[in-house]
């Protein structure tokens, strides 16, 4: 059984995006990848891994490039940990609005002020992504341990949340997917229930100028399989050949490594991308390969793409999957987004209603 119950969906659409499973991947004693000047020109659609070797790097690929792409997820923003929960019957929800792409042409600024809650139990605060203080924050005190409320302004970029929504019941309880988590502002407000964003990750479109909601979330579990996310940028280059830059991140919100890859068609017509993933230091975690389908209807740009990904010999792989909204090379500097859930293998299997090795 896969990692994942299903597909990240377009909210709008109604329907999800069909997502193709990726393949399987081996160690590679290959020579250590070029430097990050022009290393999107050693890159292919044909080998196995895509140009990459199962080698470390510098720190950040030494790519100038993801610096920026750092920044979003800074270690300043974090929450102190007093607002944290018990994780026995807790979700990590992940939240973000606003130019999910990036687009320097935008004139208009977008109030988000408004707020995040759930039905029942409690919800926590762990990390603010991409608030520029003091104009962007959260509102405190906190006067309702079901809400937080805050303030927020985007122009050309977004903000978002990091959340853990605690459910007064394990996660494995039918009941506790009945929670609800509803997003309150201007520009959208809307409702999900927890167990329906665990399944699926979502993403809304807001209005004709890119602005957009991003949704996903997992269950907190510490003692069963590594998970976490991961997010970036996906920029298009041409003939639907592009690059991708990200981070790493675990289910807490704490960055552990940097991916950077690439994607494109191939001359079978197949949408192929491929990444290397690495720690802070550089040491090598694995790589990854996948497919990625983009979305039929014009009036949404993006798709979503999944995969595997494979570390150094003993030390496991995993599975992918997530959504991206493409950024173009030349299109006034955008950026583009992709967001995604990754999960680690685990001996015995994986079993997502039960943890690895089936009911406890």
């Amino acid at each position: 059984m896969g990692a994942f119950n299903a597909p990240f969906r377009f909210l709008s659409l109604g329907l999800p995006l069909v997502l193709l499973a990726g393949c399987d991947l081996a160690t590679d004693a290959g020579p250590k990848d070029p430097p990050s000047s022009g290393w999107e020109n050693t890159t292919d659609l044909t080998s196995p891994y895509g140009g990459y070797s199962m080698t470390d790097e510098a720190p950040g690929f030494g790519d100038p490039e993801m610096v920026a792409v750092e920044a979003i997820e800074s270690p300043s923003q974090f929450i102190a940990a007093g607002d944290t929960l018990p994780s026995d019957s807790t979700y990590v929800v992940r939240i973000v609005w606003g130019q999910l792409r990036g687009n320097r042409n935008a004139q208009t600024e977008i109030d988000w002020t408004g707020s995040v809650r759930t039905s029942a139990g409690r919800l926590a605060l762990r990390r603010t992504i991409a608030f520029e203080f003091p104009g962007d924050h959260i509102v405190r005190p906190r006067t309702d341990p079901l809400a937080i409320e805050f303030v927020s302004h985007t122009l050309p970029h977004f903000d978002g949340l990091l959340l853990l929504a605690h459910t007064n019941a394990p996660v494995e309880d039918p009941a506790s997917g009945q929670v609800t988590l509803t997003f309150t502002t201007a520009p959208l407000t809307h409702t999900w229930t927890l167990a329906e964003l665990v399944g699926d990750g979502v993403m809304v479109p807001v209005d004709d100028a890119g602005n957009a909601v991003a949704v996903q979330a997992m269950p907190l579990r510490p003692r069963d399989c590594p998970r976490g996310f991961a997010r970036g940028a996906w920029v298009e280059g041409d003939n639907a050949r592009g690059v991708l830059r990200g981070m790493w991140i675990a289910a807490d919100g704490q960055p552990i490594g940097a991916l950077r890859g690439h994607f494109g068609v191939t001359d079978a017509g197949q949408h192929i991308w491929f990444a290397k993933i690495i720690t802070p230091a550089g040491r090598i975690i694995g790589l990854a390969r996948g497919e990625w389908m983009p979305s039929d209807d014009p009036n949404l740009p993006g798709g979503s793409f999944q995969g595997h990904f494979a570390g150094p010999a003993g030390r496991g792989g995993g599975e992918i999957q997530g959504h991206y909204v493409p950024g173009r090379i030349g299109d006034d500097n955008a950026t583009g987004f992709f967001e995604a859930r990754w999960l680690r293998e685990c001996p015995g299997g994986f079993d997502p209603e039960h943890g690895p090795g089936g009911p406890r």
